[in-house]
């Protein structure tokens, strides 16, 4: 009898059309495993701690049954839905889940209630290259969704960081990436690679790579775009993003990247590596940043040209994607919203106004809301300064309480001013009338 553990259970593509997947299967100690898929024949694995069956069917019209046996040990039954035909696609993303096991459980607990079809995230999931422990985190705390809803992953900085060769090997085990023969072509597979799921086209790129316009990875991007010209909608998830307010910025190549998606009509880069919600409108293209899974927040340190919203706060993003609507909308840990925008909208239909809201519709304030928001901004500043940590605040309000700060010292300065020059006046007309009286 064997008392293995069932650590972590990952769907991902098995091909680029999005119609097979494959699931990779972590135990806590080697043993035999058996998998009854649907009304396939059911197939066993001899021992092993890392099991992966293949080309493994979507569901085309009903939803698919399937059970994964360790004999005389753990057991997961699980039930996949096929694509939707008429409804949007749900897609949920977020990134940089390591150091943060409590919050990323939260976000995945959030995201079940929004019943997604499709995993997006961005990367950071544990340390460093060598953190297995970390990716026993991540595997229990992402497999409520990870054995039901496919996965597509971004490789981040801290998958390889310290042994790239061994950081790649172990992501690329758990959380392997469809065969790719476009990604093969331009040299960039495994850990670039690019799938359709229900027509709406996602590209994984390697942003620790080179994405200057003569390398093969942007190569590979500007080939994956013109081959899907005609989906529904178009992502690149990647890691470095190539725009950021936050401490890291945007990746160095990141001109040239919105060059090709723009030429490309791409709908939105997907990102993370700064850890905190933002939405940037560049080039005709989406950049949405969702970096709050869990890791240590980061501050806004700068704004770059066409941000629209910045929260430093933990986060996951639903992607609603339909026929003639698609949104994107930003959660809390608490499923509170916290911003929504219509992805097929221009993004330069409305600029960041003083409570950092955009300007135009329905996304303009009251004047007495706008009071309200303001003052708990700067209740939630005050008291982030108090306990010395991050104010979960919007960079539009915190830049509106400086704002009006330097207005009421302006305004006190000028009736500083004004007073001075009174009383010298005064002074002038007293003495004046002295030398009149003087001389009469």
């Amino acid at each position: 009898m064997s008392g293995a553990l069932l650590l972590g259970a990952v769907l991902t593509f098995s091909g680029v059309d999005g119609t097979r997947l494959q699931l990779s299967v972590v135990l806590s100690e080697p043993a035999s495993i058996l998998l009854a898929w649907g009304s396939a024949k059911p197939e066993t694995h001899p021992p092993s701690v890392f099991h992966r069956f293949t080309d493994l069917p979507m569901p085309t019209s009903a939803p698919l049954r399937y059970v994964l046996t360790v004999p005389g040990g753990a057991q997961l039954e699980e039930v996949i839905k096929p694509w939707p035909t008429s409804a949007p696609l749900r897609v949920a993303l977020y990134g940089d889940s390591r150091d943060g096991t409590e919050a990323h459980r939260r976000l995945v607990d959030q995201m079940l209630k929004h019943d997604p079809h499709v995993i997006v995230h961005t990367g950071d999931v544990v340390h460093q290259a060598n953190d297995l422990d970390g990716w026993a985190k991540h595997l229990a705390a992402s497999m409520p969704l990870s054995s039901r809803v496919p996965v597509i992953l971004a490789l981040g900085n801290h998958e390889i960081l310290g042994d790239e060769a061994f950081g790649l090997e172990q992501a690329m085990l758990r959380v392997p990436p469809p065969k790719d023969p476009l990604a093969e072509k331009f040299g960039v597979a495994p850990e670039s690679f690019h799938v359709t799921v229900a027509g709406h086209l996602f590209i994984s790129l390697n942003s620790n790579a080179s994405l200057a316009h003569d390398a093969k990875g942007l190569r590979f991007m500007e080939a994956a775009l013109a081959e899907g010209r005609n989906a529904r909608s178009k992502f690149v998830a990647l890691h470095h993003g190539p725009l950021s307010s936050g401490p890291h910025g945007g990746h160095e190549d990141g001109s040239a990247m919105l060059e090709v998606a723009e030429k490309g009509g791409l709908t939105a880069f997907l990102a993370g590596h700064d850890h905190i919600y933002e939405r940037i409108w560049s080039h005709n293209v989406w950049c949405l940043i969702s970096g709050g899974g869990g890791a240590p927040l980061y501050k806004h340190t700068h704004s770059v040209p066409g941000s629209r919203k910045f929260l430093s706060t933990n986060n996951w993003v639903l992607l609603w994607l339909g026929e003639k609507e698609q949104r994107a909308r930003a959660f809390g840990l608490d499923g509170t919203l916290l911003d929504e925008v219509d992805l097929l909208r221009s993004g330069a239909d409305g600029e960041l106004g003083d409570d950092g809201l955009e300007t135009g519709g329905a996304a303009d304030a009251a004047s007495s809301t706008d009071a309200v928001r303001l003052a708990e901004a700067m209740r939630s500043a005050e008291a982030a300064r108090s306990a010395d940590a991050l104010p979960i605040v919007d960079a539009g309000l915190t830049a509106q309480v400086a704002g009006r700060a330097e207005n009421e010292r302006a305004v006190n300065r000028l009736w500083l001013t004004a007073g001075v020059a009174l009383f010298a006046a005064g002074l002038v007309w007293t003495a004046l009338r002295m030398i009149r009286g003087s001389r009469t």
